[in-house]
């Protein structure tokens, strides 16, 4: 009997299969390579201008001197993280975020900082942000409302969240001074009335003194203080009349 099997050919030596491969690795690697020598030599990848947003003209270039990233430095060369840390420095700053756009762009979007209000310390004026922080010096100052009495971070604390509970219930340019004491806050409205607030419930007090200065409106009769920090009678309020009352 034939032996069918033995009039099939056998296979090809596996070696003549495996030349193929071996000459696209090479060529994968030899592409790399001219690649990464054109990054290197060429400016394809090279940053040609920082694009500093989130602030205005002249303050977006004393970001980029803080960034101290030269023109022509390699996009993948930058170190992310030490420039966030170089950032960090910059005053009025609450948030940076850094983006590589290729080819050639570094992206620093900046979110400056709020001013809440002004407060005197040490005989300058400050600016406080939503903290009560102080972030800056700045004259520029006369539409903010003015901390007074803050000698501890605590204080301004205390007179920013004052603030804040203000411009919740009423427009905030409607207010115009803050002073801190040892029994709390007291604000001052820019139709001269003083609010008395106490430490604590600021909003609920300031609510509450809103609707008796609005029902002596609506009577003819005008005020020049609310005491609204009694504790051991939250919903009292003591009015006392102006001048002209």
């Amino acid at each position: 009997m034939n032996n069918l099997g033995s009039d099939i050919p056998s296979s090809p030596p596996a070696s003549g299969f495996r030349v193929a491969p071996f000459l696209l690795a090479a060529l994968c690697l030899a592409l790399v390579g001219w690649t990464a020598q054109l990054a290197a030599e060429g400016d394809l990848f090279r940053i040609q201008e920082l694009d500093v947003r989130g602030l205005p003209p002249d303050q977006a270039e004393i970001a980029k001197v803080y960034a101290g990233i030269p023109k022509g430095t390699p996009l993948y060369a930058v170190d992310v993280e030490a420039l966030r840390r170089r950032l960090q420095y910059l005053p009025g700053i609450t948030q940076i975020e850094i983006k590589r756009e290729l080819p050639n762009r570094l992206i620093i979007e900046l979110l400056p900082d709020e001013a809440r209000a002004a407060a005197l310390l040490n005989g300058r004026r400050v600016l406080l942000n939503r903290k009560g922080q102080a972030f800056s010096m700045d004259e520029k100052t006369q539409d903010l409302p003015i901390v007074i009495g803050g000698e501890t971070a605590g204080d301004l604390r205390l007179a920013v969240s004052a603030v804040n509970a203000f411009a919740a219930v009423r427009e905030p340019d409607e207010l115009a001074m803050v002073r801190v004491g040892p029994l709390g806050v007291s604000l001052w409205d820019r139709t001269g009335v003083e609010h008395r607030l106490g430490k604590r419930r600021l909003r609920e007090r300031l609510e509450r003194g809103t609707r008796v200065l609005e029902e002596a409106r609506r009577r003819g009769v005008k005020l020049d203080r609310l005491l609204l920090d009694d504790e051991g009678h939250p919903n009292r309020v003591v009015a006392r009349l102006g001048r002209g009352g």
